[in-house]
């Protein structure tokens, strides 16, 4: 039978096991190949309930990005020729998605990309305004 201390310890070695686990993950992602995406379709909807429909040059957003983890940073270019960097609060790898959040001033941001298909959902969210974007991802340079 298990003294206290010994049942302590193995709960302490799980523990430490799991940190350095999840630590190891968010490691690899950090050190994953780069991403380009290509947004498809917008919806923007302003907070009076007008919604507009339609392809992401429609309502001023890049047709395509980067997803730099190297950098942690997003960097794209709108048709317009307006250049967008916004820096990457955190990453993780979950249940075979890559889940990315980010924030500007007066602006909030997630997107969750499927590790296998390359989906992609982009929600971003302002005072006024919030928009839901779906394209799809694949690793910079294939």
């Amino acid at each position: 039978m298990k003294t206290d201390r010994q049942h302590l310890k193995q709960i302490l070695t799980t523990i430490l096991v799991g940190a350095i686990l999840t630590i190891g993950a968010s490691l690899s992602l950090a050190q994953t190949t780069n991403m380009i995406c290509s947004a498809a379709e917008a919806i923007s909807c302003a907070k009076d309930g007008e919604c507009i429909r339609g392809p992401v040059d429609k309502v001023n957003l890049p047709l395509f990005f980067k997803v730099d983890f190297t950098q942690q940073m997003v960097y794209s270019m709108t048709e317009a020729g307006e250049k967008r960097n916004s820096p990457i609060a955190s990453s993780q790898s979950k249940e075979g998605s890559i889940v990315i959040l980010g924030s500007d001033p007066g602006v909030g941001w997630s997107m969750v990309i499927n590790e296998t298909t390359g989906l992609m959902t982009l929600g971003v969210a302002e005072t006024t305004v919030g928009y839901t974007i779906f394209g799809a991802c694949i690793k910079d340079g294939e």
